[in-house]
């Protein structure tokens, strides 16, 4: 079953083996932290506001060209499979809005 963002946030690492940084390649750390810390920016805030600072990082990459329209039918097409299809429907909606 495919879990969304905020049921992820609501586990707050439970689920996390407590070995995982042993595992993780030494070169791979920062990479792994980096993520952790962004995902831990984006905790507790609603939906509404993840919305907006998402159109301001997309209005901000086309701005400085650092937007892709091929990057982000690239991710769509990645999470899509692990999404249901109101999950899908939404994210198809957001893409457009996003065009």
């Amino acid at each position: 079953m495919a879990r969304d963002f905020k049921s992820f946030l609501k586990g707050k690492g439970k689920n996390v083996d407590p070995e995982i940084e042993e595992k993780i390649p030494p070169e791979q750390r920062d990479t792994a932290y980096a993520l952790r810390d962004q995902i831990a920016q984006y905790e507790g805030k609603s939906e509404n506001e993840l919305m907006e600072q998402l159109f301001a990082a997309v209005e901000q990459g086309k701005r400085d060209g650092t937007f892709s329209k091929e990057a982000l039918e690239q991710f769509a097409g990645q999470v899509a499979p692990m999404m249901d299809a109101a999950q899908r429907q939404k994210l198809q909606n957001l893409m457009q809005q996003i065009e």
